[in-house]
């Protein structure tokens, strides 16, 4: 069980990534004018990818949309499973809303889950029932969470990638993109938990530091578009092999995953339901 929480909240460090690429995006009027501006302008890589962690300020709301495709073997057994997660959330006051639907071993299960600064609340799949988490007892309170949405360290690291960033210029977008190991994206992913402050204070993210100690990750690579008029996020596709090997238990799995962006600073107030509170 232990094994399998650290599993998850990994996977939450790793989806962070995305996460944090679109948080981070500024949306103040003159800022705006001035990334247009110089969007005009033949930019070096070196100041797109400034510009992006320059963008990464002020967002207060935001969408993000994302599938994820994992082909798993654990001690020879395979199993498929493919994840629909749609994530809302606002930074003013903070909640955050998902729907996730999971389809594994040709069953589909789907969840709805909701976060406010006092506490996580999950419909149990398949009933009208809700189960209610304080943060205080999943080892969070209310400023890690802000701190884990800003994100702000895990972008600093994501800066200090510069030579090993490759940066296209398209039609209307900029890709941003590497490849290779993948040791970068556990730098990322401990960054993130790092950012999130639970790595000292919450059982959860212990075990998820522990579970990437443990994960040897393969081939990676990592793709980026951001908008050339504001630099905010329009998609990232992510594709990752890793294995591990952790209390006699093998497992090797591919991670296909790709996700677009919406409602940056347009999301309306996310509203706790009554029956879950």
């Amino acid at each position: 069980m232990k094994k399998t929480k650290g599993l998850l909240w990994a996977g939450i460090a790793l989806v962070s990534v995305g996460l944090a690429a679109c948080n981070n995006q500024g949306t103040n009027d003159s800022g705006k004018a001035e990334t247009s501006e110089k969007a005009q302008k033949k930019l070096s890589k070196e100041e797109v990818i400034d510009k992006v962690n320059e963008a990464s300020k002020d967002i207060k709301s935001a969408e993000m949309t994302t599938d994820m495709k994992m082909d798993m073997t654990m001690n020879g057994q395979e199993m498929n499973t493919e994840t629909n997660m749609v994530v809302t959330y606002t930074m003013e006051p903070f909640a955050m809303k998902m729907d996730s639907k999971v389809n594994a071993a040709g069953q589909e299960q789907q969840a709805v889950m909701y976060m406010d600064d006092k506490a996580m609340y999950m419909q149990t799949p398949g009933s009208e029932e809700w189960m209610t988490q304080d943060l205080s007892s999943l080892g969070m309170d209310i400023d890690s969470l802000m701190e884990m949405y800003s994100s702000q360290e895990m972008m600093d690291t994501l800066g200090s990638y510069k030579d090993k960033l490759d940066v296209k210029e398209e039609k209307d977008h900029y890709v941003l993109s590497f490849e290779g190991s993948g040791e970068e994206l556990k730098d990322l992913a401990k960054a993130a938990l790092a950012e999130s402050n639970t790595g000292n204070t919450g059982a959860g993210a212990t075990e998820a530091e522990e579970a990437l100690d443990d994960m040897k990750i393969g081939n990676m690579s990592y793709e980026m578009t951001v908008s050339k008029t504001d630099f905010y996020p329009m998609a990232f596709n992510m594709t990752m092999d890793y294995e591990m090997n952790q209390e006699g238990m093998e497992m090797k799995a591919s991670m296909d995953q790709k996700a677009t962006y919406d409602k940056i600073n347009a999301v309306e107030p996310i509203e706790i339901p009554e029956a879950a509170k």
